[in-house]
C-alpha cells in the first residue's frame, strides 16, 4: 500500500502544479477544491496509462514542465514515465481504492493547498 501512497502523493503534486501554471495564483486559489474529483480522474487515468505502458499524456506534461522551467516537477514526471516506477494490475486497483478514501481527500487537501 505504501508503494500505492507514494504514486499517488507524485501524482497529485504533479498535477497540482501542473495546473497552477495554466492559471494567474488568485484562480488557482480560488478554483483549489474544483481540482478534487479532477486530481482524482488524473491520477486513475494515469496510473492506468502507466500500467498499460501508455505515457504520452505524462510524457506531454514532461514537456510543459521543461519548457516553463520546472526541473523538480518535471523530474518527478520523468521518474515516472522512465519506467523507475512499476505499475501492476494489483496496484491498479489498489489505487482506485485509495484515491476514494477520506485518507487521500485529506492528503489532497494538504498538497492543493500548499501549492
Amino acid at each position: 500500500m505504501e508503494h500505492v501512497v507514494s504514486i499517488a502523493n507524485t501524482l497529485t503534486s504533479i498535477f497540482s502544479g501542473w495546473q497552477s501554471k495554466k492559471e494567474d495564483h488568485l484562480m488557482a486559489y480560488l478554483n483549489t477544491y474544483l481540482f478534487f474529483p479532477q486530481c482524482e480522474k488524473f491520477i486513475i487515468n494515469s496510473v492506468n496509462e502507466l500500467q498499460s505502458g501508455n505515457t504520452k499524456g505524462l510524457e506531454q506534461i514532461y514537456k510543459e514542465l521543461m519548457q516553463q522551467g520546472d526541473i523538480t516537477l518535471a523530474q518527478s514526471v520523468d521518474s515516472l514515465v522512465s519506467g523507475k516506477v512499476t505499475v501492476s494490475k494489483e496496484s491498479c486497483m489498489l489505487l482506485e481504492s485509495y484515491v476514494k478514501s477520506e485518507i487521500f481527500y485529506k492528503e489532497l487537501e494538504k498538497t492543493l493547498v500548499n501549492h
